[in-house]
């Protein structure tokens, strides 16, 4: 498909040299002609295979960062290179773990025409080991709790009832066209989270901003992420816990009620996680202290 208005596509990579190869390809089998790949490589330990491979270089435009930036700082350096650069209508943040089918970019595309509004589309996003089982198809951001929520996460899809085009409020930052109105309006992702919960802060802003966030159904992803339920690291326990207050803080009308609803959900989901109590309580002690950004997790 063949298209004036052209799209960044901003890739960051973390030690996931293979897994960036095999996204940018099916990138490049795309029918939808008009982009530029922004490969950011996020302080990886395999930079040099990313320097050295001309396949990548000759597909993308490659960026080197020296430290980790985390989530949002990886992508905000793609989108000012790509704002300097190539100045394009629409920038899509695409995890370099996916692999997209030939009509995705086409059919997110088309979600700008659902609504004037419209200012972030995302897709429905399967997990790549079970690829008719749903990772994402949209989702909700609940201002009474400051919890969001994907709500098809682990439903089988029978290839109708999650086809359609509608509006949700939270886009995971997985998989987000966003456009140019957008970030010259809302500006970048907030970098102070470091990782987890950036994707619910930019989306509660452009919502706020009065732009809406459009789901496309037939715009197909597939990420590479487990299917079944694991023990997370003390990592993304301590970061997600601790930003996912901060949102709240942030966005939340009933911030008291939400942080109860928070700590239940919690001890709830200690049935089938093995929640490590002594990162916790730090998530909670840091938040209440203020601290944010980088912390060293044990």
């Amino acid at each position: 498909m063949k298209n004036n208005e052209n799209i960044c596509i901003i890739l960051v990579n973390y030690n996931g040299y293979d897994d960036t190869v095999e996204c940018i390809k099916s990138i490049e089998n795309s029918d939808y002609d008009n982009y530029k790949i922004i490969l950011v490589d996020n302080g990886s330990k395999d930079k040099n295979k990313i320097l050295n491979d001309n396949y990548i270089n000759n597909a993308a435009d490659v960026i080197i960062s020296e430290e980790n930036l985390g989530f949002s700082g990886g992508n905000n350096l793609g989108i000012k290179y790509a704002q300097e650069k190539y100045d394009p209508e629409y920038y899509l943040l695409l995890n370099n773990d996916t692999v997209i089918t030939k009509d995705t970019i086409s059919n997110l595309k088309k979600g700008f025409d659902f609504d004037s509004k419209a200012g972030i589309i995302t897709g429905k996003i399967y997990y790549f080991s079970e690829p008719k089982t749903i990772w994402a198809a949209g989702g909700k951001f609940n201002f009474n709790t400051g919890i969001a929520d994907q709500p098809e996460l682990g439903k089988i899809d029978d290839g109708v009832q999650y086809e359609n085009t509608c509006e949700v409020s939270f886009a995971t930052g997985c998989t987000m066209l966003i456009s140019k109105q957008v970030i010259n309006t809302v500006g970048y992702l907030e970098e102070s989270y470091f990782l987890y919960a950036e994707d619910t802060d930019y989306c509660c802003r452009v919502l706020n901003a009065g732009f809406k966030i459009i789901y496309v159904g037939k715009a197909l992803i597939y990420h590479k992420v487990s299917a079944s339920t694991g023990k997370q690291s003390n990592m993304q326990q301590y970061y997600m816990f601790r930003n996912n207050c901060y949102i709240i803080k942030k966005y939340c009308n009933k911030p008291l009620y939400g942080y109860a609803r928070r700590i239940y959900r919690t001890i709830k989901e200690m049935k089938y996680e093995h929640y490590s109590l002594r990162v916790l309580y730090k998530a909670w002690r840091d938040f209440h202290k203020g601290i944010i950004g980088k912390v060293e997790i044990s």
